[in-house]
């Protein structure tokens, strides 16, 4: 799962990303998070980069995009993203709402609230979202799609890369190609099968991940794969 934490008051957003990790770790829930000291980066990430966040925590009084610019801009292409809004002004309650908030925290947070917060967002989220089943070695793994970077050959086997681990599997990519193709997962290379939602750029006859990966794409496949790139965007 992929977090955005917004705050240009540092130690708010330090606070936020600690109650974050730590509710991770009690709940053994991958989580991703990517934090931004200001609206503009955040924005940046969002337009230029075509980052889809599962859920962003976003301080509402910034400069020079605040909370509800970025997120009028999110919900034109996207409607049901979990936006969480963090503030010391509760008179921003009302406005908040016009954008579809899922919730709105006052400062200074505490983590009882993050708590519900995440469980409410993480309801919904396991609830819709697809899954795969892997068998591997003695045992089936469930394994959730939006937690998966990227699948590469590894001799006769697979290695599925997530948020917080690698899986072996038996099976060959082609296998996976077929499997995964309606959630935007592209082969962009003889080896490699990437989820394209967390690709942050490509360059020449490479593309970055999210998670600083460097995977080769070739030129007979580049097109095909910027083609789905752009169709994700749309649909999103």
């Amino acid at each position: 799962m992929l977090i955005a934490i917004c705050d240009d008051e540092c130690i708010s957003l330090q606070r936020c990303k600690r109650y974050l990790e730590k509710y991770s770790v009690e709940n053994k829930v991958s989580i991703t998070l990517k934090t931004f000291l200001s609206g503009r980066k955040l924005m940046d990430d969002i337009v230029l980069n075509a980052i889809n966040y599962d859920a962003l925590f976003l301080d509402i009084k910034m400069k020079p995009y605040d909370g509800i610019t970025i997120a009028k801009t999110i919900r034109k292409n996207n409607k049901h993203t979990p936006i969480v809004f963090t503030t010391s002004f509760v008179e921003y309650a009302y406005t908040s709402y016009k954008v579809n908030a899922f919730n709105y925290l006052l400062k200074p947070l505490n983590y009882t609230d993050i708590v519900d917060t995440l469980n409410n967002i993480l309801s919904i989220y396991y609830c819709t979202e697809d899954y795969i089943t892997v068998k591997n070695y003695d045992c089936i793994r469930k394994l959730y799609i939006n937690d998966i970077y990227y699948i590469e050959i590894e001799g006769h086997n697979v290695r599925i890369h997530m948020i917080d681990k690698a899986i072996i599997s038996h099976k060959k990519i082609k296998y996976y190609e077929n499997l995964l193709e309606k959630h935007f997962f592209v082969r962009c290379h003889e080896s490699y099968l990437v989820n394209t939602k967390y690709v942050v750029n490509v360059t020449g006859n490479a593309l970055c991940m999210l998670n600083k990966a460097t995977i080769p794409i070739s030129k007979s496949r580049k097109k095909q794969f910027m083609n789905v790139i752009c169709e994700q965007s749309i649909r999103q």
